[in-house]
């Protein structure tokens, strides 16, 4: 099977329990060495593929497919599932999932909305998108979680690229400087430490340049 999406345990302090989700079933790959074995597990109801994947720092699982609305969790590595469904509203296909490497967080991503939870699989809330009550409106494109409650998004304000911060977990967002032309177009986006203590993020074009902040 092809490999959609692969993930380390963030809780595992010897780095050593890898997981891979597949496009079909058996849906889950589980190393508990390192990557020098691999198991397998039939994985969640309800898909077909796993292409959404991560772990939180509390060892549990988040799992799902892109375009469909239900989303599945773990606390056993993998080995029994039990399914949340619908997770923000019945209509809401999901696009993104990924967890804070420091702090049980996890977000997900509904076309241009980025929900949030302290790791609670059936409670989330609105924390950035075209129609929230925060501190910007911003259509979001692409979003990412670093250390230390930071949390980063990037989409379209007004109808211009943009990027926001936020430090308190994506309950206030402040506006970030933008690295590019105003019509460049954004394709991934990364968060985490360049150093011990140094914050950065890095933010990926369609034209092959990425950019880094250390800030």
């Amino acid at each position: 099977d092809e490999i959609d999406a692969i993930e380390s345990a963030v809780n595992d302090i010897e780095r050593q329990k890898l997981y891979a989700g597949l496009q079909s079933r058996p849906l889950l790959a589980r190393s508990l060495d390192g990557g020098v074995t691999w198991t397998t597990r039939d994985g969640p109801p309800g898909i077909t593929r796993m292409d959404l994947l991560d772990t939180t720092t509390t060892g549990r699982l988040y799992a799902a497919q892109t375009g469909t609305t239900s989303l599945s969790t773990s606390d056993n590595q993998g080995d029994t599932w039990t399914q949340v469904s619908p997770v923000i509203g019945g209509n809401d296909q999901l696009t993104d999932l990924f967890a804070a490497p420091d702090r049980p967080q996890v977000f997900l991503q509904t076309g241009d909305r980025l929900y949030a939870s302290d790791n609670v699989p059936d409670v989330w809330r609105l924390a950035l998108g075209p129609n929230s009550a925060t501190t910007t409106t911003l259509a979001v494109s692409i979003a990412a979680a670093g250390v230390g409650r930071r949390v980063y998004a990037v989409g379209k304000q007004g109808g211009v690229w943009a990027m926001v911060a936020s430090t308190d977990g994506g309950a206030v967002w402040t506006p970030a400087s933008w690295p590019a032309a105003p019509n460049a177009e954004p394709t991934a986006i990364g968060a985490g430490e360049a150093g011990f203590g140094v914050h950065s993020t890095w933010l990926g074009f369609a034209d092959g340049r990425i950019f880094r902040s250390t800030d």
